[in-house]
């Protein structure tokens, strides 16, 4: 349940980013794959080992460390994600008309 409550909360903060800084969205489509090859590799590949990493050093704290690179790099996937949306939004709302 708590992993759960993690992604949604995850989700919603970066609604937030988007509606709160509509300005970092980019506008074309290359760069927006950019930004979701590079959140994909950072959610699947570099987030993992370096949370394991992270917590094998007996820190007091790395758990919330680990918790924390994870939230980022699932958060930067789901703005990307956001954004490929918005984008491909835009063409389709001009059909529509």
């Amino acid at each position: 349940m708590a992993s759960v409550l993690f992604v949604i909360a995850t989700a919603v903060l970066a609604l937030w980013v988007d509606a709160r800084f509509p300005g970092l969205a980019p506008a074309e489509v290359m760069r927006t794959g950019i930004h979701i090859g590079i959140a994909f590799v950072a959610s699947t590949v570099v987030a993992p080992i370096v949370s394991d990493i992270v917590i094998g050093t007996d820190l007091p704290l790395a758990r919330l460390a680990a918790l924390a690179l994870v939230l980022v790099a699932l958060g930067y996937l789901f703005l990307t994600v956001i954004w490929v949306i918005k984008l491909a939004q835009g063409p389709m709302r001009s059909m529509m008309r």
